[in-house]
């Protein structure tokens, strides 16, 4: 292939632009060697191309620092000016009508003919060249003071008990936040869960953990494409109410689960892999909203009191720099143990209470074994009249009254059946 004529172009508007517009990085006497070397045609003329546009965009010095990419939130980014435009309120996102500034810019300036698509392709690339990540440059840039303040941050700043438990709680999901930011994707399937009455400002002390930008309240319904696409940009997500999870707790927990997001954008040409970014707090004024037993493992529940966002805000940095801090030396940001049995106890302790659970309770005291086909008898059902449901249904009382599967029975009036047993005290 020939090599492509060259031309020298535009370098008097360099010589212009250069003796009003502010110096950022480059020297004025840089500046005045910027001539654009472009790709022209067999008469001379530049090619009204993407690679042109592409080269006006990156190397001319009136366009230097306009355009970004934010790849935490998906972004294409205008941080000041386009030339021949005003504006204010940089950085931020890029809109349909920039296009139309840059188009009109280079219709002046050598491309009378460059069409839109050449120039939005040439943006987009410019983009996508520039590319930062915030929160990883935020996390990065923080420096712990060497005091620690996560163990007791639930307690210091949100009113709740001092406990192992609450302790650990906080200081999990805290270097939970700072491995989703650092190490994109990471298992981080739990959910703090604040309890308290309305007005204690929950939502806004979970705010100003996150920042108001990468903070959201407003999650759509979980397990839709809308729900994938919000989870861009956005650190820390609150689950007001928890009324998502009450009403379809399978799809909740595997929306909590899930690590990286698959799906198509609205009139995106391909499929996008996003690794997770965020974690995910509850709140409430209920002490009921555990929607079901099998999913409490992934609920970590706090009560909390009045909310010191003063102090909040002030030491904010220092508790996500100790974070990164504890993240990076290679601590676990999971409960486990007995930490994690008194979790599980916890969130199940938020289930609504079935009917039935007392008369069990009163049933299988002092006892060291039991079926569900016993109870149901004591409770006055007929052996024709028990059905699976009900079996299961005071199967999931026993365990939550701490009780276990034991095995089966293997003789007497209910051999083959489940045999529940006491649940072996921890050491």
């Amino acid at each position: 292939m020939p090599k492509p004529n060259r031309f020298k172009v535009l370098s008097s508007q360099i010589e212009n632009e250069e003796k009003t517009a502010p110096k950022e990085k480059k020297t004025r006497e840089e500046d005045k060697r910027a001539a654009l070397d472009l790709i022209v045609d067999d008469k001379g003329r530049p090619e009204q191309d993407v690679a042109n546009a592409i080269t006006v965009l990156t190397i001319h010095p009136a366009f230097r620092d306009v355009f970004s990419y934010n790849s935490l939130a998906h972004q294409r980014m205008v941080n000041k000016a386009i030339p021949g435009e005003k504006g204010t309120g940089f950085p931020r996102p890029l809109e349909d009508y920039d296009y139309t500034a840059v188009q009109v810019y280079l219709n002046y300036s050598g491309f009378p003919t460059i069409a839109k698509n050449v120039v939005v392709d040439a943006v987009c690339k410019v983009c996508r060249d520039n590319s930062y990540d915030p929160l990883v440059e935020y996390l990065c840039g923080l420096e712990w003071d060497g005091v620690e303040r996560l163990r007791y941050m639930l307690s210091t700043y949100f009113s709740a008990p001092r406990s192992e438990y609450v302790s650990e709680v906080g200081l999990r999901w805290m270097i939970s936040g700072a491995a989703r930011g650092l190490k994109p994707g990471c298992k981080a399937d739990y959910m703090l869960v604040l309890e308290g009455q309305q007005g204690l400002k929950k939502s806004t002390g979970l705010a100003i953990l996150a920042g108001e930008s990468w903070f959201s309240d407003c999650l759509p319904e979980m397990s839709t494409k809308d729900a994938q696409m919000h989870l861009r940009g956005h650190w820390i997500i609150e689950v007001a109410e928890l009324e998502s999870m009450v009403r379809r707790p399978e799809k909740a927990k595997a929306f909590l689960t899930t690590q990286i997001e698959r799906y198509r954008p609205t009139y995106g040409r391909e499929s996008v892999v996003e690794p997770r970014r965020c974690i995910f707090a509850g709140t409430t004024n209920r002490a009921d909203w555990q929607p079901d037993e099998t999913g409490g493992r992934r609920f970590w529940p706090v009560k909390v009191g009045e909310i010191d966002l003063e102090g909040l805000a002030r030491d904010r940095d220092q508790l996500w720099a100790e974070a990164v801090a504890r993240f990076q030396r290679g601590e676990k940001w999971h409960l486990e143990g007995e930490v994690e049995k008194i979790a599980l106890q916890e969130a199940s302790a938020r289930r609504p209470e079935d009917p039935w659970r007392s008369g069990i309770a009163d049933f299988i005291e002092g006892l060291q074994e039991v079926t569900t086909k016993a109870i149901l008898g004591e409770m006055g059902f007929a052996s024709a009249d028990m059905t699976p449901a009900m079996s299961k249904r005071v199967a999931k009382e026993l365990v939550s009254l701490g009780w276990e599967n034991g095995g089966r029975i293997t003789a007497g009036e209910f051999k083959g059946a489940a045999r529940y047993v006491p649940s072996a005290p921890t050491a």
